[in-house]
């Protein structure tokens, strides 16, 4: 990307987003950042333009593409496993909207390169090898398969405007993802932020759901922003790429390390009444770290502390 490139990101005060936006502002960018209902942390910068707005408006989407040269779609309905099987239309028509309003519009404004951020969801259950061929060699989980589907369209979208139309576009699917400018509202956030905001509140019984052997694999969001721009500059031929490579923990172990942290001993216990999702979901990230050179460099300890200073200074 040049040094006087315009850029826009959706999605720019969701976990990611912020991070990439920070990232872009050490640089002569023009950034325009697009924002919708949740509270924005983005910073003041002379060369960053924060715009609010609703991605579902066809015409809004296209009126933030004009003179653009490098788009980051970010933008999502988010929710929890909860909200995904309480509200699934809630998440999957806006999320389906937004998708391909943002593709056309910039299609037809002749943005540059686009990138689109899909999700390590649209891979089946139970999957051993969670390599980017095999996402459709089954049906996504049924515990949130409207958001998975979502976004399996849309990286079958972004194909076809590819194929048809030569569109330079890079679809990468990260793998679960914390940090500072997540969400910890009980409705919306992740285990991480689940974590840390029953720790920090000193929650005694901490209760896991299911038995907390299930394994997950963490990235920290600053590390998938970096991911993400290298495969906007090196990988931009419609073909998905998983970010992964982090550290790999079982839940009960995850839980346990942020409880220390937090300097509490409290009585852990397990909850087999709820869903637990499943029992090990580790992307393979051979190929970004073979052809973008993608290594995550935030452990997670490191990681952990830089988010739960962050939420305790808000």
């Amino acid at each position: 990307m040049e040094t006087d490139s315009k850029i826009l990101v959706t999605g720019a005060s969701g976990l990611i987003g912020n991070h990439l936006v920070r990232q872009f502002l050490k640089k002569n960018f023009q950034i325009t950042a697009i924002v919708h209902n949740r509270t924005s942390y983005l910073p003041t910068a002379k060369n960053l333009h924060i715009i609010r707005g609703d991605l579902t408006d066809y015409n809004f989407c296209k009126k933030i593409c004009k003179g653009v040269d490098y788009v980051f779609h970010l933008a999502v309905e988010t929710g929890s496993i909860t909200k995904n099987a309480n509200h699934p239309a809630s998440i999957m028509t806006p999320t389906v909207l937004m998708d391909f309003n943002m593709l056309k519009a910039s299609h037809e404004e002749d943005v540059k390169k686009y990138l689109y951020s899909s999700c390590a969801c649209v891979y089946p259950a139970e999957l051993e090898n969670m390599s980017e061929d095999k996402a459709w060699s089954g049906p996504p989980p049924k515990m949130h398969e409207t958001i998975s589907w979502a976004k399996r369209i849309a990286e079958l979208q972004c194909q076809s405007y590819h194929k048809e139309y030569g569109d330079e576009i890079a679809i990468v699917r990260p793998s679960n993802t914390y940090g500072s400018y997540d969400i910890f509202d009980i409705e919306n956030s992740h285990v991480i932020s689940a974590f840390i905001e029953k720790a920090l509140s000193k929650t005694d019984p901490f209760i896991i759901w299911g038995n907390g052997e299930q394994i997950r694999e963490f990235v920290y969001a600053k590390d998938v922003a970096d991911g993400m721009i290298l495969a906007l500059e090196h990988y931009a031929k419609a073909e998905p790429i998983n970010l992964g490579g982090g550290t790999v923990i079982k839940i009960k172990d995850l839980a346990k390390k942020i409880i220390s942290l937090a300097r509490y001993n409290p009585k852990i216990v397990f909850d087999n009444t709820k869903p637990t999702g499943h029992m090990k979901r580790v992307l393979n990230s051979t190929k970004a770290r073979n052809d973008l050179n993608f290594i995550p460099s935030t452990s997670l300890d490191e990681g952990l502390r830089k988010t739960i200073e962050w939420y305790q200074s808000g």
